[in-house]
């Protein structure tokens, strides 16, 4: 949900591909960005909007 509905990718965005995306199975995915930290931080963090985050990563 996190990696792809939450950001609003189209379901038959090219992203969503399994060349393009690393799927350990067909419900498992590595993470492709760091994008899906800040949708669950902000859901986590509602109540105190805004927040500020830094999301390193290497994907």
């Amino acid at each position: 949900y996190y990696n792809f509905e939450a950001l609003n990718v189209p379901k038959d965005h090219s992203a969503r591909d399994m060349q393009d995306s690393f799927y350990i199975d067909e419900d498992v995915l590595l993470r492709t960005h760091t994008s899906p930290v800040q949708v669950r931080t902000m859901e986590k963090m509602a109540p105190q909007l805004p927040v500020k985050i830094v999301v390193p990563g290497k994907v």
